[in-house]
């Protein structure tokens, strides 16, 4: 299931019904009253996908115009291996 909607997904995961990747300032508070848990994945460098979305005749402030430069300079640099779903795929076909 794909949802972008943390509420739901954090339900979702309690139930037992499912795990997420979700960033863990989203679940901080459910972390420490112990209704979820982490899992650490070693040996993988994990990638979150972003979009970024401007008007394109849009004058961009300089602030604006360096993130958007740094941004591309990281995503030249980084290039992910795998993304998340090939990870989970992987684990998936473990646990089987």
């Amino acid at each position: 299931m794909e949802t972008s909607n943390t509420e739901f997904i954090k339900q979702v995961v309690q139930r037992g019904d499912g795990i997420s990747f979700v960033v863990r300032e989203a679940v901080a508070a459910e972390l420490q009253e112990g209704k979820l848990a982490t899992v650490h994945i070693r040996g993988q460098k994990l990638f979150l996908d972003v979009s970024i979305a401007y008007l394109r005749d849009q004058h961009l402030s300089p602030p604006a115009h360096a993130f958007l430069e740094m941004l591309l300079k990281i995503a030249e640099d980084e290039k992910p291996y795998q993304g998340l779903r090939t990870i989970m795929a992987r684990m998936l076909e473990k646990w089987k």
